[in-house]
Parts: structure tokens; C-alpha cells; sequence
């Protein structure tokens, strides 16, 4: 089992477009995200860019997803898996974002509402909206 760990970004669900995600008790809604090819990774000039994101190249994602368009809230997480580790003081009431929990729990999340963890590639095309 992976240790515990604060999220970099927030947690997100994914699930197939065609696939009708079950929606726990805290209503969880989807936007769709169309299929279509992007350049994944930094631009050159971007001092901040470390080796994994180079070199930028093209990325096919051939087929729609729906993707949560907020994080899981600790409300989200609550209806589902009933049980919220101690969160920071900035995310305890219920529409703030949970963000310490392992890999393992937020798969079974996403598992739990029909989805799975988005890819990288998935999370970033969504991210840059068209957009380069």
C-alpha cells in the first residue's frame, strides 16, 4: 500500500463517455471532455519544466471522456467512503477539496462513483481547454 500523502492537484474522477457513472449521495456531475490530439508537455522557455514533461510532443486521446469538473470535495468523499482522514484546517468543512488521502482511497472513490483516476495525458488535455 502507498503511504499517505497531500495531492498535488486536486482529486478527479474520469469516466468513459459512454458509460453512465453512478453518482453517490453528494451528486456528483460530469463535463465532457471531446476527443482530439494536443502537445503535451512544457514549452521550451518554461524554466519551471523538469525532464519528465520534455520533450513536448503529440498526444492522441481518440475517444470522449467525462471528466469531474471540481475536485472531490471532503462532502463528496464523506457519502462514499463514510470515513475522512484529519484534513488540513484550510479543507475540513464539507464543499472544501479533500486532499490527504492515499492513492489506493482515491481509486476506490473513483471506483465507488463509476470511474476510474484520470491519466496524465486525460488530466492535461482536459486542462488546456483547446489551448496550447
Amino acid at each position: 500500500m502507498r503511504g499517505r500523502l497531500v495531492l498535488p492537484c486536486a482529486l478527479l474522477c474520469v469516466v468513459a463517455a459512454s458509460v453512465q457513472a453512478q453518482a453517490p449521495p453528494a451528486a456528483i456531475q460530469w463535463a465532457r471532455i471531446p476527443a482530439g490530439t494536443f502537445q503535451m508537455g512544457c514549452i521550451s522557455n518554461d524554466a519551471r519544466c523538469d525532464g519528465d514533461e520534455r520533450p513536448r510532443h503529440a498526444v492522441t486521446i481518440s475517444k470522449p471522456f467525462d471528466l469531474m469538473p471540481t475536485e472531490v470535495t471532503v462532502g463528496m468523499y464523506r457519502a462514499v467512503a463514510k470515513e475522512v482522514d484529519e484534513q488540513p484546517a484550510w479543507s475540513k468543512t464539507p464543499e472544501q477539496p479533500v486532499v490527504i488521502v492515499t492513492w489506493d482511497e482515491a481509486l476506490a472513490f473513483c471506483q465507488a462513483v463509476g470511474g476510474r483516476l484520470p491519466t496524465e495525458a486525460e488530466w492535461e488535455h482536459a486542462a488546456r481547454a483547446g489551448r496550447d
